[in-house]
């Protein structure tokens, strides 16, 4: 949703901070800000390894985008809690994927990131 997103914000002229863990690779980081997306990192929480985002990594991830969507009035997207995020792809990608394969899907790959493409696409 991130890379969709600042993709989006770039070709509307949206202002997109990512909030993230450090724990994040720094591939992902620099993926979103050479999209435009200013890239607010989160230290990791006490014994937080780096390349692993953990649920408390998440915890303090969710604080500072609480933080900072309040304090700048901010719309934000949610991809965890949105219900927008899986319906989309039911609605949509897995539609298409199964109109494509005209219903003759042996596997369905993805990464899993919030869960959205998969859990839509199933």
């Amino acid at each position: 949703m991130g890379t969709g997103l600042a993709i989006v914000c770039a070709v509307k002229g949206y202002r997109m901070i990512a909030v993230m863990s450090e724990g994040n690779s720094v591939e992902r980081r620099r993926m979103l800000q050479s999209l435009g997306a200013e890239v607010v990192l989160v230290p990791q929480a006490p014994g937080g390894r780096p390349g692993y985002v953990s649920k408390g990594d998440l915890d303090l991830v969710e604080k500072k985008t609480v933080e900072l969507a309040e304090k700048l009035g901010a719309f934000r997207p949610d991809q965890f809690m949105n219900p927008a995020n899986a319906a989309a792809h039911e609605l949509t990608t897995g539609e298409e994927i199964w109109e494509q394969t005209e219903g003759r899907l042996d596997a369905f790959v993805s990464y899993v990131g919030s869960g959205g493409t998969f859990v839509g696409v199933s």
